[in-house]
């Protein structure tokens, strides 16, 4: 095996070791109920920070896997929940992990998580309002 292959195993291996991360700290660490409505659910932590080592692109697939994994065994949503829950992780780890590849700083990682953070409050103000009449 080359160099680069081995390296590629590598980074596809810790990908797949935080999704996993992730889905044990959702099922063990999640906080329901905040508000009377809401919950708290830690896994965006360790996918953004994923998304930090690795990039955007692998960011969003590593909350796609996860979203997915956590619609068929602990959430009782379907397929909606699903796609608010994969919307609601992929703007915020999307839009944090791009400005933050950018240019690699603390400063970077910390508007990128502040812009993440309003990004993800807009667009699920506007799917809430589009999905709850449904």
């Amino acid at each position: 095996m080359s160099t680069k292959t081995n390296e590629r195993v590598r980074a596809l291996v810790c990908m797949a070791m935080l999704s996993a991360l992730a889905i044990a700290a959702d099922v063990f660490l999640r906080i329901p109920n905040i508000g009377g409505f809401l919950t708290y659910e830690p896994k965006d932590v360790v996918l953004t920070v994923g998304g930090f080592i690795f990039g955007p692109i692998a960011g969003l697939v590593m909350s796609l896997i996860v979203c997915f994994v956590e619609m068929i065994t602990i959430s009782d949503s379907g397929l909606i929940g699903f796609l608010m829950n994969f919307l609601a992780s992929g703007v915020f780890i999307g839009v944090s992990t791009a400005i933050y590849s950018r240019k690699k700083s603390l400063s970077r990682a910390i508007v990128g998580l502040i812009a993440g953070s309003f990004s993800m409050l807009a667009i699920m103000l506007l799917w809430n309002y589009i999905i709850t009449p449904l």
